[in-house]
């Protein structure tokens, strides 16, 4: 059996990004920290986005975005939804997991690098 680290100082450092940060503007909240938020007990009636208990604040950068806390019956998971403006943000810091996600972006970052060679290669100052 594999142990966990248990010496993590913010327990979401061990959230993985997947792609519903950047599609959906959510993310799934791991088991492990239902327990120690109290999500069972404080969403357990949030089943839609419209239930005003389901409403929470995120502070990232010292601004404030609205968040939701729903539960879904169909897949046992807690998600936190929260405002596309702070999903773009994330983009940026998440990057990489963003580029994953998104082939065209890759492809635009591939393009821009053959585009910045040829420029290179002519003798033409970028």
């Amino acid at each position: 059996m594999k142990l966990e680290r248990s010496d993590i100082e913010f327990p979401l450092w061990r959230k993985k990004v997947d792609t519903s940060l950047f599609k959906d503007a959510a993310t799934p909240l791991p088991k492990f920290l239902w327990r120690m938020w109290n999500i069972d007990s404080l969403f357990n009636l949030c089943r839609d986005k419209n239930n005003s208990d389901s409403k929470v604040i995120i502070f990232y950068e010292k601004k404030e975005y609205i968040g939701r806390i729903i539960y879904s019956s169909t897949k046992n998971m807690y998600r936190l939804f929260f405002e596309k403006e702070l999903g773009e943000i994330l983009k940026d810091v998440f990057l990489m997991s963003y580029m994953m996600y998104n082939p065209l972006v890759i492809e635009q970052a591939v393009m821009m690098k053959i585009e910045q060679l040829w420029i290179s290669v002519r003798g033409v100052q970028i």
